[in-house]
């Protein structure tokens, strides 16, 4: 919704950013634990055991080790503001470490900007994406 935004503003020079926040050691953890332990729970034993590098630690995790500083998204939210206008990303990852996001926001791009890019809202998504 808030890349449709962009496009949609973009003409009238308002600039959206989708701020996109880590894993933060907070009591979400809690529920994520128990869905995903009660699917391990009625898993198929070969299924849990072919993907075993990504189903070991299901239901596990609290969070502990996640060094993020909630106080990230608004200094990440202040040093955008502070961009000049039309430097401003349209997607920006929030967090310490890995930042698997951002390959991803990249194809996204691309792939909007070569699907896209050709038709009548073509200027309106490469402006976004430039």
């Amino acid at each position: 919704m808030s890349e449709q935004l962009a496009y949609e503003l973009v003409p009238h020079g308002i600039e959206v950013t989708v701020i996109q926040p880590g894993g933060y050691p907070t009591k979400v953890w809690v529920n994520r634990n128990a869905y995903t332990g009660a699917l391990k729970a009625r898993s198929d034993a070969a299924l849990l055991a072919a993907y075993a590098p990504f189903t070991r630690g299901m239901g596990t995790e609290d969070g502990s080790g996640r060094s993020a500083d909630p106080m990230d998204v608004p200094m990440a939210i202040a040093e955008i503001m502070a961009m000049p206008a039309g430097k401003r990303p349209l997607r920006r990852a929030v967090h310490p470490g890995n930042k698997p996001q951002e390959a991803i926001n990249r194809v996204s791009a691309e792939v909007q900007v070569a699907w896209l890019g050709g038709g009548a809202l073509g200027p309106l998504v490469k402006a976004v994406h430039d």
